[in-house]
């Protein structure tokens, strides 16, 4: 993955567009799904598991389980387009 831009279904994100996406998706979320926001945020900075880990004082695979549940309620509740578009 490119560091400057993101290829999504045709589309192209600069880092501070997507970084501004997550940023307005995060707003509607609390507990988990948002901190798993925040780690997707990290992760694209450059930032390791480990290291986010780190910041939130909690095990690195705490941050697996957070993405994780962040990536299905954002893929379940944001179609792209809306994000991108609204």
């Amino acid at each position: 993955m490119q560091k400057e831009l993101l290829y999504l279904e045709e589309l192209y994100l600069s880092e501070k567009e997507l970084l501004e996406l997550l940023n307005r998706a995060k707003s509607n979320y609390n507990g988990i799904t948002k901190k798993g926001i925040e780690a997707i945020a990290l992760k694209y900075q450059g930032y390791s598991n480990v290291e986010i880990a780190n910041l939130y004082h909690v095990k690195a695979n705490h941050i697996s389980a957070w993405i994780s549940r962040a990536r299905s309620r954002l893929k379940a509740d944001y179609p792209l387009t809306d994000l991108c578009y609204s």
